[in-house]
């Protein structure tokens, strides 16, 4: 089912009291948001998928009773609201209980933390720094079509196409696949790869995520050897001077 996964990514040195205290922030952050948005509905959040090298948890909700499903919903766009509100530096729009938690959960960036992503199926925020209140409003996030190289590091299917792409400069960007384009990924985990698509950045440029990718290529990486079959690759007409020739002129000029 669409929209009924939350994910929690801590990038950094993650340290185990850390990891501790943002699941236990989350925790009170998603029961906050049932009393909001969905009092009443018994939910369980089961965890879905978890990637060590990120600190990546991805929970999916589960309604007790099948007809309040669309309440998980609810939770999981208000958890979204929550999080680009936070990354836009305004007023989180919910109760105190809300705020409280999800200022907890940000109160582990404490300088090996640097990045905390809250992310569901439709949307990502990435929040830098722990405001104790609504700080000046940042830019907004810019959105254009292009193109990314890097590698393929971490790939799952089990709650939507998903896979994090790590550019040259180890920045790890979360990429999203429309349904039915999985053969883009054949072959690709560990490969260098060229990513086309819907890429979010940042205020200072830095992109965030790609989504509606229409494109997948896998590079061919040379190795530190692979210069030497280049050699004689282009031919010498009977009266071209050989490398040897030419080198030999240059020194004596």
């Amino acid at each position: 089912m669409a929209g009924d996964t939350i994910t929690l990514a801590l990038s950094g040195d993650v340290y185990l009291d850390d990891f501790i205290k943002a699941v236990s922030e989350l925790r009170a952050l998603v029961t906050e948001l049932s009393k909001d948005v969905a009092r009443g509905a018994e939910i369980e959040w089961n965890v879905e998928d978890l990637q060590a090298g990120s600190a990546t948890t991805i929970f999916r909700g589960l309604a007790k009773e099948a007809d309040e499903q669309r309440r998980v919903e609810a939770v999981v766009r208000a958890y979204a609201i929550v999080g680009t509100s936070m990354e836009r530096g305004v007023d989180i729009p919910y109760s105190e209980g809300v705020v409280k938690a999800a200022r907890g959960i940000t109160s582990v960036l404490n300088g090996r933390i640097d990045e905390i992503l809250f992310e569901t199926e439709d949307m990502e925020a990435v929040i830098t720094s722990a405001a104790p209140r609504a700080q000046r409003r940042r830019p907004a996030s810019v959105f254009a079509y292009g193109a990314i190289e890097g590698r393929v590091q971490t790939l799952s299917s089990r709650t939507g196409l998903r896979f994090i792409l790590y550019d040259a400069f180890g920045r790890g960007i979360p990429c999203h696949l429309s349904k039915g384009n999985e053969d883009m990924m054949r072959d690709a985990w560990d490969k260098w790869v060229i990513v086309e698509g819907r890429i979010r950045r940042d205020a200072t440029g830095n992109p965030v995520s790609i989504r509606d990718i229409s494109d997948v290529v896998v590079r061919e990486v040379g190795g530190p050897e692979d210069y030497r079959e280049a050699r004689g690759a282009v031919p010498v007409g009977p009266d071209g001077l050989s490398p040897e020739e030419a080198i030999r002129r240059l020194r004596d000029a």
